[in-house]
């Protein structure tokens, strides 16, 4: 694919879909390596640091092109996370493209952080702890209630099934990588008004 990518005159359909088509597959690579690990229990957490750089590069990167504006306003001052970079830039990457759809004429997505200290008795049911808690927001049509439940649920969409719209496994997958890593994701949204999704990590001791 790449050698028929660097054959194709760049201003060209030919090289355009070629290129959409090398980005699939690089994803679809890195998706099934992702499942595998889940499958078979595996979350090595090589990285511990802040998600700033990670998450606004993540986000980034799958809005291009979009005309969707980007507010990232993670502090400097986030405290730093043990994670697994790949599978974290896939819950991400995820989270934006699911708000690019969500925003097809265009819009906003805001991520913003702090640190959370949670006491042994809390809303969330997370273990007494400190926490880095990162929101996700975005200005498209918001989550219909009857459907809010369902989100994480394996193969559950709204949108239509197949190899060009995906298997409803995006926010599946998010969830399993977020709770290997100890940690929590849930969204609220009223329709009209976009949607929030909150996500709760622990602090690297």
């Amino acid at each position: 694919m790449e050698f028929a990518l660097s054959c194709a005159v760049p201003s060209s359909d030919l090289y355009s879909h070629l290129q959409r088509a090398l980005v699939g597959i690089k994803r679809g690579t890195q998706l099934g390596k992702i499942l595998l690990d889940i499958a078979e229990g595996h979350c090595h957490f090589e990285s511990r640091g802040s998600l700033r750089s990670l998450v606004c590069d993540s986000v980034g990167a799958t809005l291009d092109g979009t005309g969707i504006a980007l507010e990232c306003t993670l502090p400097d001052t986030l405290p730093a996370v043990t994670y697994n970079a790949e599978q974290m830039n896939m819950v991400f990457a995820q989270l934006a493209g699911n708000a690019r759809n969500a925003m097809p004429c265009g819009g906003t997505i805001r991520v913003s952080g702090e640190r959370c200290v949670l006491s042994g008795k809390n809303a969330l049911a997370l273990p007494e702890d400190d926490y880095v808690h990162v929101t996700f927001s975005d200005t498209g049509g918001g989550i219909l209630p009857q459907h809010i439940s369902k989100i994480f649920d394996p193969y559950w969409s709204t949108q239509p099934m197949g190899p060009q719209r995906g298997l409803g496994l995006g926010l599946t997958l998010c969830y399993s990588i977020i709770k290997r890593h100890n940690g929590l994701i849930f969204a609220e949204s009223d329709p009209g008004c976009g949607a929030t999704f909150h996500l709760y990590l622990p602090v690297a001791v």
